[in-house]
């Protein structure tokens, strides 16, 4: 695909970008961002087979990009690294059962759980319903409560 036809296609479908961009990030200035840096790649990239296909997904990349450098860390206190130190043999238990999971679930927990992913976010990023993705990490959560039960 030459140059003239990246930028045809690019017009043609920016509003469906910009839309795409927006359902992730829910903030006009980072979906255009988003947009903008994935469109940069786009028409630097020599060959690309499916070039609708791959401009959605470097969006989809740039967008969780973007969520992901919105999270701050904290700083633990003197109180929380306390309760840490204390919990430490049941969150490596935690740890344990975790990567028991089948690695379908261990991808959402991970995403939920760890990386603080919400529903919604997950089932953009997934192409899953909000329900399935509720239900599968209930199934996760719950695998998980059993086994710990079971090991005390």
């Amino acid at each position: 695909m030459n140059s003239a036809e990246k930028r045809r296609l690019i017009e043609e479908n920016y509003l469906d970008f910009f839309s795409f961009a927006l359902a992730m990030l829910r903030n006009v200035d980072d979906a255009k961002d988003a947009v903008q840096e994935a469109l940069v790649q786009v028409l630097t990239k020599r060959h690309v087979d499916n070039m609708l296909s791959y401009t959605y997904a470097a969006i989809r990349n740039q967008a969780i990009d973007t969520i992901r450098r919105r999270r701050k860390v904290l700083p633990l206190d003197d109180k929380v690294a306390e309760r840490v130190d204390d919990q430490a043999s049941r969150l490596e238990l935690v740890g344990r059962l975790y990567e028991e999971l089948p690695e379908a679930l261990k991808a959402l927990v991970e995403l939920h759980d760890i990386e603080g992913y919400s529903i919604a976010e997950l089932s953009i990023i997934t192409n899953l319903s909000r329900s399935t993705l509720s239900r599968r990490l209930d199934e996760a959560h719950y695998t998980i409560k059993k086994q710990m039960e079971g090991k005390k």
